[in-house]
């Protein structure tokens, strides 16, 4: 017996004929024959890096054919214990096609089980690999506390603002969290972030009302952004004398006047009171203004005290030195000129009169020589770079605030300069006599008188 096969590709039907030689056929039947069906499997899952609890992570999963029939269409559903996560449909896969598919996916904090499955929507031969399981953490993020306040007084020591009560994170210690201020409203509060994580606020002086900090903090895989305030409420200060000198010099029978000025942000009035009681101030402006006389000669210590409208007072100090002209720090009022020659040693001692000469201080403006700060003594040995005329300003001022000063001329001249100036002085007299004498010469004698 023989089989003859007739394939129609059209139809898949095969027409099977058997017969035997030398005779005519004596059966033939149809035998439909079908290709294996499509056998779709989870070729792969890759889940996104750094799942954050909270956050959409894009997944991509590859399905595959390994059957030589297309599957007309299939669906992939994702689920964790029976819950199903993520159900989408999908077009046709050719026989041993692969294609890759991204979803969404948002998981809570801690371990997940996921099972992804493939399911075709015609016929399927082998079902043993649709399903694929992963096992994936997701991290719990920083979370900024919202509505976090602070709160000090004007001109306090900084502020403390422990991490853990501006971030909360179920599973890092706040040491282990990473913290960078983006910004401080308004600028000028000096803001740093420790060692453990606690941030330190300081507020400028006579700063008052909200400080706003800006920070990202971070566990090494998610990163929260926020914001806290710290409130400084402002504190009445009391009132400051802003234009008192250490030192001032009265000398007797000069008219003084000082205006003092206050800075204070109290209520009013200002009232002034001032120590010794000798000394006038007006309690209102504040105005001190009188003439010393030769026996208030001294040195004062004064004190100053201003009060506000609101009871907050603040005293400040200073020293009045009343002294007559005798009395006075001065440089020797006879320095007016210094004559110095090139290339010689010049010496000269500054003098100065005065009560008070203990703990003096000499200073001068000059390249010319240094004089020495403690005795006064002016010791140098000009250059010729150095000659001709120079004014020096030299001041003395003693450990009370008193002070001298005088403008004088250096002049610095060659030798022979020197020697020929000498000569002149002494020629002078001379010549003014020789003059004389010529006078007397030449003038015709005197007539007598007519009643002589």
């Amino acid at each position: 017996a023989s089989l003859a096969t007739d394939f129609n590709l059209t139809t898949d039907v095969v027409y099977l004929t058997v017969t035997r030689e030398s005779y005519r056929p004596y059966m033939r039947d149809n035998i439909t024959l079908k290709a294996p069906p499509a056998d779709l499997y989870i070729a792969g899952v890759t889940p996104p890096e750094g799942l954050v609890e909270g956050r959409v992570g894009v997944w991509e999963v590859a399905v595959g054919n390994s059957g030589t029939s297309a599957a007309p269409g299939f669906t992939l559903e994702v689920s964790e214990r029976g819950v199903t996560l993520h159900k989408s449909s999908h077009g046709p896969l050719p026989p041993f096609g692969t294609v890759t598919l991204r979803m969404n996916l948002s998981l809570a904090w801690g371990w997940h089980n996921l099972t992804f499955e493939v399911e075709s929507l015609g016929e399927e031969g082998n079902t043993e690999d649709n399903t694929l399981s992963v096992s994936v953490y997701v991290d719990s993020p920083p979370v900024a506390l919202p509505g976090v306040l602070f709160r000090t007084e004007e001109d306090s020591p900084p502020i403390f603002c422990p991490l853990s009560s501006i971030v909360y994170d179920r599973e890092t210690p706040p040491e282990e969290l990473t913290l960078e201020i983006t910004y401080v409203t308004p600028p000028g509060a000096v803001v740093e972030v420790l060692d453990n994580g606690t941030v330190m606020v300081a507020p400028q002086t006579n700063f008052s009302g909200e400080i706003r900090v800006g920070y990202a903090v971070s566990d090494g895989l998610a990163e929260t952004t926020g914001e806290f305030s710290v409130i400084v409420s402002r504190v009445n200060d009391p009132p400051r004398i802003l234009n008192l000198k250490e030192t001032y010099l009265l000398p007797v029978g000069s008219l003084f006047t000082l205006a003092l000025q206050v800075e204070d942000d109290g209520p009013p009035p200002l009232t002034f009171s001032i120590s010794p009681s000798f000394i006038p101030v007006d309690s209102e402006s504040g105005l001190i203004s009188f003439v010393p006389y030769e026996n208030m000669s001294g040195i004062y210590r004064v004190n100053i005290t201003v009060t506000d409208g609101g009871g907050l007072s603040s005293s400040a100090y200073t020293t009045f030195i009343i002294s007559t002209e005798e009395s006075r720090l001065r440089i020797d009022p006879s320095l007016v000129k210094l004559r110095a020659e090139v290339g010689k040693r010049t010496v000269y001692q500054v003098k100065v009169f005065g009560a008070r000469r203990a703990n003096l201080t000499f200073s001068d403006d000059t390249d010319l020589f240094d004089i020495d700060p403690k005795s006064g003594l002016i010791v140098f040995t000009p250059t010729k770079e150095q000659k001709g005329l120079h004014w020096v300003t030299i001041e003395v001022r003693n450990d009370l605030g008193e002070s001298d000063s005088r403008l004088i001329l250096v002049e610095v001249v060659e030798a022979e300069e020197k020697e020929r100036d000498l000569a002149l002085i002494l020629l002078a007299p001379i010549a003014v006599l020789a003059a004389i004498l010529l006078y007397l010469l030449i003038m015709p004698p005197h007539p007598p008188h007519p009643e002589e």
